[in-house]
């Protein structure tokens, strides 16, 4: 695909490729949005679609989070499915809150759990929840690519900058 505003942009191709695959979407008016901040919902549909296919997207339960109610939305197949296979758990009061911003560490640990990486084993528990995530990623090199930040936001362009077209895998996306 070509998007109105990735021509020039670094991850152009890994975002086209991911566009063939069917992972991912751009806007009604032809753009792609890289450099916007990518949602939990966003990022976890993509992620979803590219370790596990379109064909595994049916669960029994689309209310799985206390913030699933009413008509189904877009997202709560994947997310409620997410939630079957451990990949997600939500926030301690049962919300999965699909439209907040994800941030590296949650995306490092949504990605690494959902393509089964293995993570590193620690003599005593790290300092932070995140620190296998991250620890586990750096093992691909990503942070050469991307700053070291639990914290920053991710954005839609950097979500794909670590898929692999020709595996039609994401090693591990920000």
């Amino acid at each position: 695909a070509n998007f109105s505003d990735t021509s020039g942009h670094p991850f152009a191709p890994e975002i086209t490729a991911l566009h063939a695959f069917g992972a991912v979407e751009g806007y009604a008016d032809g753009s792609f949005g890289a450099d916007a901040e990518i949602n939990r919902a966003e990022f976890l549909k993509i992620l979803m679609l590219v370790a596990f296919g379109e064909e595994e997207m049916t669960v029994s339960d689309v209310q799985c989070f206390i913030d699933f109610r009413g008509d189904e939305l877009w997202f709560w197949q994947h997310a409620c499915l997410a939630k079957e296979r451990e990949i997600v758990h939500g926030y301690p009061n049962g919300a999965f809150q699909g439209s907040d911003t994800v941030n590296l560490a949650e995306a490092l640990k949504m990605t690494t759990l959902a393509l089964g990486i293995a993570l590193p084993q620690y003599i005593g528990a790290p300092a932070h929840w995140y620190e296998p995530y991250l620890d586990a990623a750096a093992g691909f090199g990503i942070f050469q690519m991307i700053p070291l930040d639990p914290s920053r936001s991710v954005t839609r362009g950097r979500n794909h900058s670590l898929y692999n077209g020709s595996e039609e895998k994401m090693i591990v996306g920000e």
